[in-house]
């Protein structure tokens, strides 16, 4: 799947109505979010922005080494995650 009418197709044969968008941080944690198709859809493009500081952190919630939200950050960036349509599966675990 290469272009965004042939995921929406995909998505309406497979009767999908979550999409999980997701990566992993550095403990192996995945991390992302929910969307339904359309947003899905619009982030092919854009991309889907999720807080860096989600990559910071271990197991536990506790501030990993290397990570600093010092006041030379400002406010807090985003990350952006890009959906790639070559990993779409279906979770045969879940509806929709």
């Amino acid at each position: 799947m290469d272009d965004a009418a042939s995921v929406e197709g995909w998505l309406s044969a497979n009767e999908v109505s979550c999409v999980r968008l997701v990566a992993t941080n550095h403990d192996g944690l995945v991390l992302g979010k929910h969307m339904s198709p359309p947003k899905f859809l619009s982030a092919l493009e854009r991309g889907s922005p999720l807080a860096d500081t989600a990559f910071g952190v271990d197991p536990s919630g506790e501030v990993a080494l290397g990570w600093d939200w010092g006041r030379w950050r400002g406010e807090v960036a985003d990350i952006v995650l890009a959906p790639d349509p070559a990993t779409l599966i279906v979770d045969p675990n879940l509806d929709g």
